[in-house]
């Protein structure tokens, strides 16, 4: 009895002639041809449980890969009866891409073999089921980074320099963007993270030349604050004798509000500024008086360029996917400047991870909180976090109320306060106007700054907690457990 892959060599497969330029493939017909028993070959494989779920566009298939093939058919394999006289069935096979197109295709991809899909495959299950579209966001470096440790941004830094390092394509792509524009620079040939300036400053990256003159001095960001003087202070570190850059890394979303401030903090140090040029993600001018440049890009735009310089399927292309999912991770999760007339998602995912690093991320002694024992909690209405001042008897809420947002007051975030019988409720009310007393709580509003950066938010969220303790402290409520004589 012949084998399946002999079965397979003698069948006289057909060019699918209309889908040449398209999806090349090649079929039989399993009456027409008498390949009855090549069929039968290909269903009891199916049947035994070889086949591999997959996926053409809108439809969902299984496979069996044999050699440089994956084979389908038309019809599934459990109504397939490959003796019924009466049917003609189609056998299908094409050659294998050695990439996601053998498992799935999508909208966006090609059949030409030498085109390597750009774009992220969605994941089909077994039972026909398709799960939820997957995008670059949900890649390891995406799920693990920020659940391991709070230095996102250090570590997506490490990472870039990493593959700069590693691969020179991807250097050469930096390079590229660095003199767009007809800038005259010294290709970047060597990367070093946190290198100590002359005033004990560190830039996220530094780039030497190849003599080893400092071209290149990047400051990556995702969420963090421009730091007083950042922007012109590390200018001044460029090496004076040759052309350099100043490079800003920073979420699509803050492009326009760093470049702001940016160039506010290079004119407020006496830095004039040529004509700014803008790209898709990007800006860039020179300094008026200096062979050097400021420039910013947005993540996504140069990790595209990058992986537009390595093939497709090369070590480099994959580290640039797992860096490209955390960095878009991050752009989804960049802090919003609150402007409360607004009911975005953004606003309240940003007022959310507001009342986590109050509560949780931030060093607790500024507060002086603790959280042990105590927990989150969620709801379709709120979300908060509970936590304890040391020494202060019963439990606070730090939460984000929508009601009370719609109906009382501007502000969605409010400090919930239990045991109301120990607290002046009248001297809260004088010092917070807007306090409501709800079932032995007291909630007390907590005012957001409008249009200002993460760092100045969170700093006046926690400042007004601590006045609200002060009050507490001075409205007879029990800061001391009481003590109980011999």
């Amino acid at each position: 009895m012949p084998t399946l892959t002999e079965l397979i060599a003698r069948a006289p497969w057909r060019e699918a002639v209309t889908y040449r330029d398209t999806w090349p493939h090649e079929y039989v017909l399993t009456g027409k041809d008498d390949q009855r028993e090549l069929l039968a070959a290909v269903r009891d494989r199916f049947r035994a449980g070889e086949g591999v779920a997959c996926r053409f566009f809108r439809t969902d298939n299984t496979y069996l890969f044999i050699g440089e093939y994956k084979y389908w058919l038309m019809t599934h394999y459990d109504d397939v009866d490959p003796y019924d006289e009466e049917s003609d069935y189609v056998l299908n096979r094409a050659r294998l891409y050695r990439d996601r197109r053998d498992f799935i295709i999508q909208p966006g991809d090609s059949g030409k073999p030498e085109i390597y899909p750009g774009n992220p495959p969605a994941r089909p299950t077994g039972d026909g089921r398709r799960r939820p579209a997957m995008t670059d966001k949900t890649t390891l470096l995406a799920y693990l980074v920020p659940k391991l440790t709070t230095r996102v941004e250090d570590t997506a830094t490490e990472a870039l320099a990493f593959i700069l390092s590693e691969d020179e394509a991807c250097l050469g792509a930096l390079n590229d963007l660095l003199r767009d524009g007809g800038f005259d620079l010294e290709p970047i040939e060597r990367i070093e993270t946190q290198v100590a300036e002359k005033d004990r400053s560190r830039p996220d990256m530094t780039g030497y030349d190849r003599i080893g003159d400092k071209r290149l001095l990047v400051e990556a960001k995702f969420w963090a604050d421009l730091m007083p003087k950042q922007a012109s202070g590390y200018f001044d570190h460029l090496d004076e004798e040759g052309p350099g850059v100043l490079l800003f890394i920073v979420p699509e979303s803050r492009c326009e509000d760093l470049w702001e401030k940016i160039k506010d903090q290079m004119v407020d140090a006496g830095k004039k500024l040529e004509q700014i040029e803008t790209f898709e993600g990007g800006r860039r001018t020179r300094i008026v008086g200096s062979d050097n440049k400021l420039m910013l890009v947005s993540w996504n735009r140069l990790l595209c360029r990058m992986a537009d310089a390595v093939p497709g399927d090369s070590p480099a292309a994959s580290d640039i996917w797992q860096l490209r999912g955390l960095a878009r991770s991050q752009d989804d999760e960049a802090f919003q400047p609150i402007e409360l007339d607004t009911s975005s998602l953004c606003v309240i995912r940003s007022i959310k991870r507001l009342i986590d690093d109050v509560i949780k991320n931030r060093p607790k002694e500024e507060l002086e909180i603790t959280t042990e024992g105590l927990r989150s909690s969620s709801q379709p209405e709120y979300y908060g976090r509970y936590f304890k001042f040391e020494g202060v008897e019963g439990e606070f809420f730090l939460w984000v109320k929508f009601r009370l947002c719609t109906t009382i007051s501007n502000t969605p975030l409010w400090l919930w306060i239990e045991n109301t019988d120990r607290v002046d409720g009248e001297k809260l009310r004088r010092e917070f106007p807007l306090t409501q007393q709800d079932r032995r709580a007291y909630d007390v509003p907590i005012d957001l700054k409008t249009g200002e950066e993460y760092q100045a938010v969170l700093d006046d969220v926690v400042s007004q907690i601590e006045k609200i303790k002060d009050v507490i402290d001075g409205s007879g409520y029990s800061v001391d457990p009481p003590t109980h004589p011999e």
